[in-house]
């Protein structure tokens, strides 16, 4: 049973000769009212009806201007602002782009009375009498304002949009998204849960697919907890090598053998300090390169004087050219057996450097997400969803920090609103993207409850 009991819906009974009074025109505007506002409700969710868009000022970049436009709250109150009207901004400027923390810019119905009795006094005899009743209208003045929690709907808070303040308390961007406009009450969704979990990396992210069918939903909500990557399912290889340590056989036809040693163009050293003797039989010949050749008719005298002439003194400097061509370390099956050592590794490291490239990724195991991402349509809503869960301030500045004992792993998110993201759910296919774009990985169990 209800703690809040309304009064009975009366409206007046006329007949001729009834006397009216203002306590019976007042039932019979209170009729009239509560009638509207209980059909309003009845038939549409809160939201914006119309207008009411939000706008930087052109005349202050720390106010706003909110158009014209109306609204219905939950108690069904038509909420309307008759003109354009600018509002100071008040709120906690950005230390990130695109992080906005609270700013979030409402309206919701208020009322006042104006048109004070202007008559003043009656003078009747001796007496003065004022006037009754006070003021004479009473006047629908919405009332716009900036609070830094969520607006609570059910005290009648209508969410116009975010404001995303510089370090100068400037407006430098307005965030549209999180506007709600009115629906049917009655969408008849097809209410659905979905659960389950995913084992996620750079290369592996989680797309998740659900269909809104029915009309708008009026309440989709999301949690997320995070838990270490699976082992009984661990198949990465990581980079490795095969090492080699041989050596050949001392015995047998591969150890015994020579090798063919190629020469070039060596020379004995300029300064070899050596002398030679010439014998018999040769002759000076007195060609450019001097050398020696036989002579076929050479006495002794000759022979004396030549040898004389022509050695080498000992010490002197010369050199001696050596013949191009191959040499033997020693006779092929002779006795020169020997062995080689053979040490190293087979290959060059296998497994792939780079990841992404769709083997196996190098690098240490993988454990728990480092900042998951969470896409709803394609669009990021990192930022959004750590805001409901209250941001750095709560120990929520990313999703997950590569270890177990981050609150995502601890205890799990909790419920995300993904109606307060600020991107319209309609009805239709969807999509929710669990991603992390560095080289962290792990397990990620959600649950997804659309109603």
């Amino acid at each position: 049973m209800s703690a809040s009991v309304e009064e009975p819906l009366d409206r007046l009974n006329y007949f001729n000769g009834q006397r009216l009074v203002a306590a019976d025109l007042r039932v019979e505007q209170d009729y009239h009212i509560r009638v509207r506002r209980w059909l309003n409700r009845t038939l549409y969710t809160p939201g914006i009806a119309g207008g009411l868009e939000v706008q930087v000022s052109p005349i202050s970049p720390r106010r706003v201007v909110v158009s014209a436009g109306v609204a219905i709250d939950a108690l069904g109150r038509e909420v309307i602002l008759v003109e354009d009207t600018e509002v100071e901004v008040v709120g906690v400027p950005s230390t990130e782009e695109d992080w906005v923390f609270g700013n979030y810019l409402t309206i919701e119905y208020a009322e006042e009375t104006v048109a004070a009795v202007q008559d003043g006094c009656s003078v009747r005899t001796e007496k003065c009498d004022l006037a009754w009743g006070g003021p004479t209208r009473i006047r629908a003045t919405p009332a716009l304002a900036f609070q830094s929690g969520w607006p609570d709907e059910a005290a009648g808070k209508v969410l116009l949009g975010q404001v995303e303040l510089g370090a100068g308390c400037e407006v430098t961007h307005i965030h549209n998204g999180v506007r709600k406009y009115v629906d049917a009450a009655d969408s008849a969704v097809r209410s659905f849960a979905l659960e389950g979990e995913k084992n996620i990396d750079l290369s592996n992210g989680k797309v998740l697919t659900f269909h809104v069918r029915g009309g708008p939903p009026s309440s989709v909500l999301l949690y997320l907890r995070g838990a270490r990557l699976s082992t009984l399912f661990y198949t990465e290889l990581p980079e490795h090598v095969h090492a080699v340590d041989l050596t050949t056989d001392e015995k047998g036809d591969s150890a015994d053998h020579a090798h063919d040693v190629e020469l070039g163009n060596p020379s004995t050293e300029l300064d070899g300090a050596h002398g030679h003797d010439i014998h018999a039989r040769y002759e000076k010949n007195q060609d450019e390169d001097k050398s020696l050749r036989l002579s076929p008719d050479f006495d002794g005298a000759e022979l004396t004087a030549f040898m004389g002439a022509n050695a080498k003194a000992e010490g002197s400097e010369h050199a001696h050219a050596l013949l191009l061509g191959t040499i033997r370390s020693s006779p092929a099956g002779g006795a020169g057996g020997h062995s080689h050592a053979i040490t190293g590794q087979t290959t060059e490291p296998v497994g792939v450097s780079e990841a992404g490239s769709g083997g196996p990724r190098t690098g240490s195991e993988l454990t728990f997400v480092d900042e998951l991402k969470v896409f709803l349509d394609g669009n990021e809503i990192t930022a959004q969803v750590l805001a409901q869960l209250g941001g750095p301030a709560a120990g929520w500045d990313t999703l997950g920090d590569g270890t177990g004992a981050h609150a995502l792993i601890k205890k799990g998110t909790g419920a995300i609103d993904l109606l307060r993201v600020g991107q319209a759910l309609v009805e239709g296919e969807h999509t929710l993207e669990l991603e992390v774009d560095n080289q962290s990985g792990g397990n990620i169990r959600y649950n997804l409850y659309v109603e």
